[in-house]
């Protein structure tokens, strides 16, 4: 593995954030204090950020406000990279009045930290199962 120059780190970093946020289609926030997991369906993606529909009657949002640094786990179509723990920060967090919407909150997300690839989440394996079978030692 080589070691990358300032400049290419920068570059692998934005070209990572330029990506289509398509890939993801699920994020999970974790509220320590109530020792409660979140779980909502992306509803929109655009070049820089996610929303997600949150029902106004949620106690999500007496937990966070516009502004709010969090992680957030994504869970993304990709097979190889199930998911990715993001630093994210709330930019807006809008009352929904239109008839489809009615009754729910739309909270824009933003990644503002990726993850390095090296450092991508896989899903959990317990070690009794092992998927390799050792090679055949031809060297006798």
């Amino acid at each position: 593995m080589s070691k990358l120059s300032t400049a290419e780190k920068w570059f692998d970093y934005t070209s990572f954030a330029q990506k289509d946020l398509d890939q993801y289609y699920c994020a999970e926030i974790f509220i320590k204090e109530l020792e409660v997991i979140y779980q909502y369906k992306i509803w929109e993606t655009n070049s820089d950020s996610l929303s997600i529909l949150i029902k106004e009657n949620s106690e999500l949002l007496d937990w966070i406000k516009p502004g709010d640094r969090i992680s957030i786990k994504y869970y993304s179509y990709d097979p190889a990279h199930r998911y990715h723990d993001l630093q994210t920060e709330l930019i807006k967090i809008e009352k929904q009045t239109c008839h489809r919407l009615k009754g729910h909150y739309l909270a824009g997300l933003e990644i503002i930290e990726h993850q390095i690839e090296d450092e991508v989440l896989q899903p959990y394996l317990p070690k009794s199962h092992t998927f390799l079978t050792p090679l055949p030692n031809y060297n006798m």
